[in-house]
């Protein structure tokens, strides 16, 4: 069970932003705290999308100006932790508008995963040459389940988590009455490590906990038109998904080298191979 107690000091403040031309109404908010945390067990549903630290805690900083001439609100949520997020509005009374945001999302599905394999290298993953060889000279015999727990010291720890870290801008005016033009630009990127069972023929499956390294990049540029009885927009956009890790290779932890002649239920061979996705385009 997970108990949290949390003292959050929230601080209002208001004055005149930068020296703008204008006189400017300007409101700021801040609310820090103390939190403490209780936990007498590894709960990674709780924390599956979010941060629970303990201590000293930044949920929010907001600033809003409403001048004559311009609206600008900013806000940054939880400074310091895994599921941050900063946002930026800009907007110059429907002539000019600027938006940007950054936003970091956890994705947590275990906190206990334990693995044989070792990456030697991107997409890589092989086991120890002992265990290979001593389950390959006694298959599924007596000798191999008296003697597995030799080979239970060799796994690691690995955290079954990704996080994703998203980039958005976004910039627009007026160009005439009634022509306005937006532009929008995105950079996604996930790392981490995703469970993904695969297999070695019929007879059995594994659990690798591949590595993620995704890039999106998502941008477009629209032209509209509007009046009381017309509405028109063109626009074009283009989507590029770049994945680093293109294949996957794996050790098959009951041979360490290729059987030859039986390959009935297909396991003969000493490593399996996986496509993960690949590198695309779109417009």
């Amino acid at each position: 069970m997970k108990r949290i107690h949390t003292l959050v000091a929230a601080a209002f403040l208001a004055g005149v932003f930068g020296a703008a031309p204008l006189a400017a109404e300007t409101n700021q908010s801040v609310e820090v705290g103390l939190q403490d945390v209780s936990q007498n067990q590894a709960e990674a549903k709780f924390e599956e999308y979010k941060d629970v630290p303990q201590g000293l805690v930044f949920e929010e900083y907001a600033l809003d100006v409403n001048a004559a001439n311009y609206d600008l609100d900013v806000k940054l949520e939880n400074l310091f932790q895994d599921d941050q997020s900063a946002a930026l509005d800009y907007n110059r009374k429907g002539k000019l508008w600027f938006k940007a945001g950054w936003d970091q999302a956890p994705h947590r599905w275990g906190e206990s995963a334990f693995s044989f394999f070792d990456q030697t290298a991107p997409g890589v993953y092989a086991i120890d040459d002992a265990m290979q060889s001593f389950f390959q000279a006694n298959p599924g015999s007596a000798t191999w389940w008296n003697n597995i727990s030799t080979f239970t010291d060799r796994a690691r720890a690995v955290p079954l988590e990704a996080r994703a870290d998203t980039l958005s801008l976004n910039l627009g005016g007026a160009l005439s009455e009634g022509w306005s033009v937006d532009f929008n630009f995105s950079q996604q990127e996930k790392h981490g490590n995703q469970l993904l069972p695969v297999a070695l023929g019929r007879s059995f499956a594994l659990e690798l906990a591949k590595e993620v390294d995704q890039t999106v990049y998502d941008s477009g540029v629209a032209l509209n038109y509007a009046s009381e009885k017309t509405t028109l927009a063109l626009s074009y956009g283009m989507n590029v998904y770049e994945n680093a890790i293109n294949t996957l290779v794996w050790d098959n932890p009951k041979r360490l080298t290729d059987a030859v002649g039986d390959a009935s239920r297909g396991d003969g061979a000493a490593q399996g191979r996986y496509s993960n996705a690949p590198d695309n385009l779109a417009h």
